[in-house]
C-alpha cells in the first residue's frame, strides 16, 4: 500500500484509524476510567482558566460547545479523549498530504509517536480541556494547509485568522504551527531549483504569516481583556510574558532549546523522553543527522545555493519544534506546552523518504530508524499506562482517606448536617501510615501524575465532595488558631484530633 496511490479517503482512514488504535493502547485506562483530581475537579463543568491567561479563543469554544450541548460541559473521558486522538490524526493527515509522504509504514509508526507522546498523556490528566487544545491546533494546521494549496490573499487571511485562533486556544500551539511552516519550506526548497530571491520570499512570507497571526492574537487578547474588565494573571507559567526578555535572554533560551533537542534533561518537568526513551530519542536524532549530512552532501554537489538554503532550514527546524523554550521562561515550561517537540519526527519521516541514495549505510540507517521509532513507541505506550496506573493508585488512596475522614467527622456526637467544620492546617496533612505512591511510582514526574499523595492537593475539599459526597459547611479557621484547646489537640488521625468546639467541629491536621 502506498499513500501516493491511494485516494483521499483511504489515506484519511489509514492515518485516523491508526491514531485511534495507538490511542487505545496507550490511553485506554484514561478513556475508560475517570481520573479526576487536581484541576479536573474544579474545572469538571468548564474548560479551565481562559481570558485571565490569554486564552480567549478557548473561552469562545467553550461557550459555543455549551450552547450546542444545551448549556452543560462535562469532563467526559471517552468523548473528550477520543476527540483529542482523532484531532491528532487529522493534523497528521493534513501534514502528510502537504508533504506528500508516501510510505504508510513509517507514517503509521510516527502517528503512534504523536498520539502516545507524553505531552498527550499529560493533557489527559486535564481531560476537561484536552479536546479544545488539539482542535485548536488542528485549526492552525488547517490554516497553513489552506494557504499552502491556494497561495492567494484570501487564503493568507484565512491562514492568519486560524493561526491566531489556534494561539488563542492555547499559546503553546504556536511552536507546532511554526514547525509545520518550516517543514513546508524544506519541502519547497528540496523540490525546486529555488533561487535565493524565491527562497527569501517564501521564508519572509512564512515569517510574516506567523507574526501577523501573533499580532492579531495580541490585539484580540487586549480587546477581550478590556471587554471582560480583567487583566492577565501575573506569571502564569510565563505565558503572560511570552517572548519578553532581552537579547542575551533570547540567546540563552535558544541555546537551551538546542540542548533539549539533542540531550533532553532527565528528571525535569519539561522532559518528554523519560527513562531509557531519552537514549532512543538521542539515537534517532543521531540517525537523522547522518541522513541529513549525506543528503546535503549530494545536494551541494548539484547546487551549492540550494544546499545552503536547506542547511539553514534544517538547522532552524529544532528551534521551531522547541520554540516554547524561546518564547517562555524555562521555569514556566511544563509537559502540556511541549507537544511541539514531537514535530521533530515529521522531519525524520521526510529524511527517511527523501534520502534515496543507493548505499548500504543508508539502508542500515533507515532500518535502524524504523527499529528505534518502534522501540520509542513501545516505551511511550508503557509510560502512559504507568502514569494512569499511578493515577488510579493515587485516586484510590485519597478516596479511602476522604471516606475515613468523613466518617470520623460524622461520628462526633454533636454532628449535624448544619454543623460547620473547621480545618486547621489543612494544607499540612500528614499521616505516617499513609503509604502514598512513591514506594512504587517515585520516578514518574509528568504532570499531573507527579504527586506522591493527593491529601494536600489544593482542590482536596472539592475532590472529597466529588468522590465521597461529603461536602460540609466549612468555617474559617482563624478564630481557632490561638485557642488553647486546639493548641493541645493531637494531629489527625490521632484520637482527639477532631473535637466539637464553640459550635463547630474542629479537625486539626498538624
Amino acid at each position: 500500500m502506498d499513500f501516493k496511490n491511494n485516494p483521499f479517503r483511504s489515506r484519511l482512514f489509514v492515518i485516523v484509524s491508526s491514531a485511534v488504535f495507538w490511542g487505545i493502547l496507550a490511553h485506554g485506562m484514561a478513556l475508560f476510567n475517570k481520573f479526576s483530581y487536581h484541576d479536573d475537579t474544579s474545572a469538571f463543568n468548564g474548560v479551565g482558566v481562559t481570558y485571565d491567561i490569554g486564552r480567549w479563543a478557548l473561552a469562545l469554544m467553550g461557550d459555543s460547545y455549551r450552547k450546542l450541548t444545551g448549556g452543560y460541559l462535562y469532563s467526559i473521558p471517552l468523548i473528550n479523549g477520543m476527540t483529542t486522538i482523532v484531532c491528532i490524526g487529522l493534523i497528521l493527515f493534513l501534514v502528510y498530504r502537504m508533504m506528500d509522504f508516501t510510505d504508510p509504514f513509517i507514517g503509521i509508526l510516527v502517528t503512534g509517536i504523536f498520539v502516545t507522546f507524553p505531552s498527550v498523556t499529560s493533557v489527559f490528566g486535564y481531560m476537561f480541556t484536552a479536546p479544545y487544545y488539539y482542535f485548536g491546533l488542528l485549526l492552525g494546521v488547517w490554516g497553513i494547509s489552506i494557504y499552502d494549496r491556494r497561495k492567494s490573499i484570501l487564503s493568507m487571511a484565512a491562514c492568519i485568522a486560524l493561526l491566531c485562533f489556534s494561539t488563542g486556544v492555547y499559546q503553546a500551539n504556536l511552536p507546532c504551527c511554526v514547525s509545520v511552516m518550516v517543514l513546508l519550506l524544506i519541502r519547497d526548497v528540496s523540490q525546486s531549483e529555488c533561487r535565493f530571491s524565491d527562497f527569501l520570499k517564501k521564508a519572509v512570507t512564512a515569517l510574516l504569516l506567523a507574526l501577523a497571526s501573533l499580532l492579531l492574537y495580541l490585539g484580540l487578547n487586549r480587546f477581550f481583556l478590556k471587554q471582560q474588565g480583567i487583566s492577565l494573571i501575573a506569571d502564569h507559567r510565563g505565558l503572560d510574558t511570552m517572548g519578553m526578555t532581552d537579547l542575551s535572554g533570547y540567546l540563552s533560551r535558544m541555546a537551551k532549546a538546542y540542548k533539549e533537542f539533542f540531550f533532553p534533561t532527565a528528571g525535569s518537568a519539561e522532559n518528554m523522553f523519560p527513562f531509557t526513551s531519552r537514549y532512543l530519542h538521542m539515537a534517532i536524532i543521531a540517525v537523522c543527522l547522518i541522513l541529513a549530512v549525506m543528503f546535503l552532501v549530494k545536494v551541494y554537489r548539484e547546487n551549492i545555493l540550494k544546499g545552503l538554503e536547506l542547511s539553514i532550514l534544517l538547522a532552524l527546524y529544532p528551534l521551531a519544534a522547541y520554540l516554547i523554550f524561546v518564547i517562555v521562561n524555562i521555569n514556566g515550561i511544563h509537559s502540556l506546552m511541549t507537544f511541539g517537540e514531537v514535530f521533530t519526527f515529521l522531519l525524520a519521516v521526510w529524511l527517511y523518504e527523501k534520502v534515496k541514495i543507493s548505499h548500504r549505510l543508508i539502508r542500515i540507517l533507515k532500518k535502524s530508524m524504523i527499529v528505534l521509532i518502534s522501540l520509542l513507541l513501545f516505551m511511550n505506550i508503557r509510560f502512559s499506562n504507568l502514569c494512569y496506573l499511578k493515577a488510579d493508585v493515587l485516586q484510590s488512596q485519597v478516596i479511602s482517606y476522604y471516606t475515613t475522614l468523613a466518617a470520623r467527622i460524622r461520628s462526633v456526637k454533636q454532628y449535624t448536617d448544619e454543623t460547620p467544620v473547621v480545618y486547621i492546617n489543612a494544607s499540612k496533612k500528614h499521616e505516617v501510615s499513609l503509604a502514598g505512591a512513591d514506594p512504587w511510582f517515585k520516578s514518574i514526574e509528568l504532570l499531573p501524575y507527579n504527586f506522591s499523595t493527593l491529601i494536600n492537593n489544593y482542590e482536596w475539599k472539592n475532590n472529597m465532595a466529588f468522590w465521597t459526597g461529603f461536602n460540609p459547611i466549612v468555617a474559617s479557621s482563624e478564630p481557632f488558631l490561638k485557642s488553647p484547646i486546639v493548641a493541645v489537640m493531637p494531629s489527625y488521625p490521632d484520637n482527639g484530633s477532631i473535637k466539637y468546639i464553640d459550635g463547630c467541629i474542629v479537625v486539626k491536621f498538624s
